[in-house]
């Protein structure tokens, strides 16, 4: 029988999942242009729970611009609000709210489903 992975590791795949379909869909810095590294959420994992694992939730960073973005954000941002934000993603972002943690079988789902994207 095989052994039943934990939701945390479950969760700790998806992300990494997210982040490199990311940086495969912008493998340029979307503020300087360099080669992005980082995968950064638009609206922030932490309070936008629901968004954590939308594709339209997130852009490439640089090292540079992804550490200026969470130090000193007004400039790195205003540049990425000044690109394609999908207009639901904000409405998401203003409407929604997830409490609860993802279950199991939503974070598998994910982990398919952004490996196929």
């Amino acid at each position: 029988m095989a052994k039943l992975r934990s939701l945390k590791a479950l969760k700790r795949d998806a992300l990494k999942a997210w982040g490199k379909v990311i940086l495969t869909r912008y493998p340029k810095c979307v503020v300087c242009g360099e080669q992005s590294k980082h995968p950064h959420h638009l609206f922030p994992r932490s309070r936008y729970l629901h968004l954590q694992m939308d594709l339209r939730n997130g852009r490439g960073l640089c090292v540079r611009c992804h550490y200026a973005i969470h130090y000193d954000p007004i400039i790195p941002l205003l540049k990425i609000l000044s690109t394609d934000i999908h207009p639901a993603l904000i409405t998401d972002a203003r409407l929604g709210r997830r409490k609860n943690p993802y279950k199991r079988n939503e974070l598998e789902n994910i982990i398919i489903a952004l490996k196929g994207a």
